[in-house]
């Protein structure tokens, strides 16, 4: 029978727990899964799955083979540790961090008396008292209070306009590109003095206007004709996309090939002609509904953004401090003060330039001009503390509060899609799968937390919750 040796805090936040497995349950298990992994050994001489057990064990990788039986050992029995190690848990009223758990390697063993042992070390919450949210208050949000919204027929222009330049037909013509030009061009480019193979093409297309481009591209092709050669400084963003190029300027070489005008002036005559437009738009007005489908979608996230906004800085505000991990806590500080220092020596740059790109919330505003370095990493301190602070709330509520969390294998599909595609997550590919798994959780985590403390302070109406459960199941027909 399996049974808990001890249960200790090893800390305020860690609760290390010691299970025992005994010998008769942990050998029967032990014995059919190294049948079942002998069966997966090519012995010599032998059929693959045919050879006797202790041949094909005796010829297996070692290694390997320690490996899986940990894995099947820990997948069996760990979740039964973690249920005893919350009943400790528990009995102290505190709440067990579950997904992040880890094992001592040096005390998960089988023992000489053939039983088996896991040291299994939790992370604990520090107790949060969520009571405070029950007297927040706030105000309804709409589109009126969110700055940056524009009229629908502000976003309908832009969007037809965009329309037009992305979808049009394009005839060659003989004079100097200008404004909704289609320039055909071949170019090359080098950075620091060597050539830049990434920034070569041949036939590249630019729509003048599209802004599929930097503006300063844009700007230095802008008047030119078929033949033209035209050399420029091409200075990319810090946050460009490609790395080898964020925050550098580059030699560019631009030689136009063809200049073309489009064939035509609205957006009506190219839903009416174009075949490509007519292949999803019957009319004008079908593309109209569309325009609006969309910008009624941008205002609506605009103002969830808005809405977790104010969540975050009432929920930071009113939830007092409480003890947070101090390894974490310590560590991210230093990483960012790190990656500040870093970008001083490479863009030739001070601490405070470095800080004020660094898209930290605050740090673009005018008053961080006159910061020297203490303030720099007082404003740092003060955003991992909120940071920490914020997650450890969130999850705190994912643990205690929600009931309707995402299903184990549904984050095991999750992370089986991020491992083969990491960067559609947006994950380096250098991450292990238990990397990746812990990094999409905390997404998870951050995301159901959030959505419970918007939902809480701002209840959806019941014309919301109709029209959610409309999409959910939709009639069959």
């Amino acid at each position: 029978m399996s049974k808990v040796l001890k249960s200790e805090y090893s800390d305020d936040l860690s609760l290390v727990v010691d299970y025992k497995i005994e010998s008769g349950e942990f050998q029967k298990f032990k014995d059919r899964v190294l049948e079942q992994i002998a069966k997966t050994v090519e012995v010599k001489g032998f059929r693959k799955g045919k050879a006797p057990i202790d041949k094909a064990l005796k010829a297996a990788d070692q290694k390997t083979v320690a490996e899986n039986l940990m894995k099947e050992i820990l997948d069996k029995f760990g979740p039964e540790a973690i249920e005893e190690a919350k009943k400790k848990a528990k009995e102290d009223k505190r709440v067990i961090l579950t997904y992040e758990v880890d094992y001592n390697p040096e005390f998960t063993k089988e023992n000489e008396d053939g039983s088996y042992q896991i040291r299994l070390i939790t992370r604990l919450f520090a107790p949060i008292d969520l009571s405070p949210l029950e007297k927040i208050k706030v105000s309804e949000i709409t589109a009126k209070d969110v700055t940056g919204i524009p009229t629908f027929k502000e976003f309908k222009d832009r969007e037809t306009a965009k329309i037009l330049l992305d979808h049009n037909e394009y005839e060659k013509v003989d004079k100097k590109a200008v404004f909704g030009d289609q320039v055909v061009l071949d170019m090359s480019g080098e950075l620091d003095g060597n050539k830049m193979p990434m920034l070569d093409a041949k036939d590249f297309q630019v729509v003048l206007g599209a802004k599929m481009f930097l503006p300063v591209f844009e700007e230095n092709v802008t008047g030119t004709k078929e033949g033209d050669k035209v050399d420029f400084d091409l200075p990319f963003p810090s946050d460009y996309h490609a790395a080898e190029l964020k925050g550098k300027t580059a030699k560019i070489t631009v030689k136009v090939k063809e200049v073309k005008s489009p064939k035509y002036k609205t957006v009506e005559e190219l839903v009416k002609n174009s075949e490509k437009m007519k292949e999803n738009y019957k009319s004008i007005d079908d593309l109209d509904a569309d325009i609006k489908k969309v910008f009624d979608d941008t205002v609506t996230k605009a103002i969830d953004k808005a809405k977790r906004k104010v969540v975050i800085t009432e929920t930071l505000k009113n939830i007092k401090d409480f003890v947070l991990p101090s390894l974490l806590l310590d560590g991210e500080i230093r990483r960012i003060v790190k990656a500040l220092e870093k970008d001083t020596e490479e863009k030739g740059i001070t601490l405070v330039e470095a800080f004020m790109k660094s898209g930290i919330p605050g740090s673009a505003d005018d008053n961080v001009k006159k910061y020297d370095k203490k303030k720099v990493e007082e404003a740092v301190n003060k955003y991992v503390f909120n940071e920490l602070k914020l997650t450890q709330i969130l999850a705190f509520i994912y643990e205690t509060v929600i009931t309707d969390k995402p299903k184990p294998e549904e984050i095991e599909k999750y992370v089986d899609a991020a491992v083969k595609n990491p960067e559609q997550y947006k994950i380096t590919k250098d991450q292990s799968r238990e990397q990746i798994h812990n990094s999409l959780m905390d997404r998870v985590v951050r995301q159901v937390g959030g959505d419970w403390l918007v939902n809480k302070f701002f209840p959806a109406k019941d014309s919301d919750t109709k029209d959610v459960k409309s999409k959910a199941k939709p009639k069959k027909k």
